[in-house]
């Protein structure tokens, strides 16, 4: 406290003045680490980060507080100061590579299979826990580099080379005694043709199936409810970029059995379907390539023991 005399040098005394007025405060010089105390001050009085609209008019005791000008000066910016104090609100996350990298994985890992973009923007993800499909287009310039940052591309978009080779050759044996290679050539014209591969397995081995989906994010997995007997599980693979991307883990990791004869010829197919025309309707080739199927699968003894 300081005593305010007369101007005209008497000595009287006409007030008092404090040393925390405006006028004193002005001149106050605030550090960062001062601004970044009171920040934190204020977010644990009013259980919120403050606002730069509010933070001024609140009548706060500015030898307490610094104004709004004073911590954009020091900070740039105010978010960035709330930044520094450890309480910007969520909703103004700032997210950078890292952090959606971190986000792209933790989807990836939640849900079994990469996020695409569509399925991204419709799951309503919290936006404070995700980035918006927008804010990942921006900071990477598009979907599919911010997966192959992540590393969470499926096999489909990568290639045969981000697989396991463990894992793959472990697929092609179970492939060997549990899947089915299907060319699927209807009488009916009007319905198209198609190669498939199954994989079904009792209902309680469900999980193999899952890793087996989410590591390679092809096909899909259905469950079969019998009219009798216990339920089962069948993994189908049958879309064209879902066949060709199997075709190349096959073609790197074969199979041992007999059904590797199927396998060589469900792959022409593939092939085959891959260079139709979408609606094409001719399927000659695939009907012979069937009777080839049908045929090579017949029981031949063997004399050797």
């Amino acid at each position: 406290m300081s005593l305010v005399t007369c101007s005209c040098g008497c000595g009287t005394v006409i007030g008092v003045r404090s040393r925390f007025a405006r006028g004193h405060n002005n001149r106050r010089r605030w550090t960062a680490e001062q601004i970044v105390a009171a920040i934190q001050r204020w977010t644990g009085e009013h259980h919120s980060p403050p606002k730069c609209e509010e933070w001024e008019p609140a009548g706060v005791p500015r030898h307490e507080f610094p104004t709004p000008t004073t911590v954009k000066k020091v900070f740039g910016s105010w978010d960035t100061a709330l930044a520094e104090a450890g309480v910007l609100p969520l909703r103004k996350r700032r997210w950078t590579a890292k952090l959606i990298v971190v986000a792209l994985q933790r989807w990836t890992a939640e849900h079994g299979s990469p996020p695409t973009c569509l399925a991204w923007d419709r799951a309503g993800v919290s936006r404070d826990e995700f980035p918006s499909t927008n804010t990942v287009q921006r900071v990477f310039g598009s979907w599919r580099a911010a997966l192959l940052a992540a590393r969470v591309v499926t096999v489909r978009e990568q290639g045969w080379r981000t697989v396991d080779p463990a894992f793959a050759h472990w697929l092609a044996g179970l492939i060997d005694g549990e899947g089915c290679f299907i060319i699927r050539c209807p009488a009916d014209r009007r319905v198209g043709c198609s190669a498939r591969l199954t994989v079904w397995l009792r209902d309680d081995d469900t999980a193999i199936l899952r890793e087996i989906h989410q590591r390679l994010g092809l096909g899909s997995i259905r469950r079969q409810v019998p009219r009798s007997g216990n339920p089962s599980c069948v993994w189908v693979v049958q879309s064209r970029a879902d066949t060709q991307a199997l075709v190349e883990v096959l073609d790197h990791h074969p199979l041992r059995t007999r059904k590797a004869a199927d396998y060589a010829i469900w792959r022409r197919a593939v092939e085959v379907l891959s260079a139709m025309p979408r609606g094409h309707r001719d399927s000659g080739q695939l009907f012979e390539l069937r009777r080839q199927l049908k045929s090579v699968r017949k029981y031949r003894s063997s004399t050797s023991l």
